[in-house]
């Protein structure tokens, strides 16, 4: 198909001229060689430390991702500290069934049950 699209494109060139296919094969090498290599030139020039500044002052994924494991790390505290709250409050009312003369899994059973609260929240 390239071959029949070559011969009419083309004026006396064959469709299968190894000289043509290589130029264009060198062309299209070269040119891509110097895409790639005025940009790197471009960057050995620049000092590190100022790219590196600019680049996070303008790019807020640092920031996103900061703050992302900061509300992670946050909810995991709130979390820790609700159980913790949850482990005291329980304890309270246990102390309080305790002293009617349960013992101490009868009470944490019983103010469990009462407020409806399941034993996987439990440490």
């Amino acid at each position: 198909m390239l071959t029949r699209w070559l011969r009419s494109e083309l004026f006396e060139v064959s469709a299968t001229d190894p000289t043509t296919f290589a130029a264009v094969a060198l062309l299209l090498f070269l040119v891509s060689l110097l895409a790639c290599w005025i940009p790197a030139r471009r960057a050995t020039r620049v000092d590190p430390m100022v790219a590196l500044r600019t680049s996070k002052s303008q790019c807020h994924c640092y920031e996103a991702y900061q703050t992302d494991c900061d509300s992670l790390f946050r909810k995991r505290r709130v979390g820790q500290e609700l159980d913790e709250e949850l482990s005291g409050f329980l304890e309270m009312a246990a102390e309080e069934k305790m002293k009617q003369g349960l013992s101490r899994k009868d009470a944490l059973r019983a103010v469990r049950l009462e407020r409806g609260i399941s034993k996987s929240r439990r440490k």
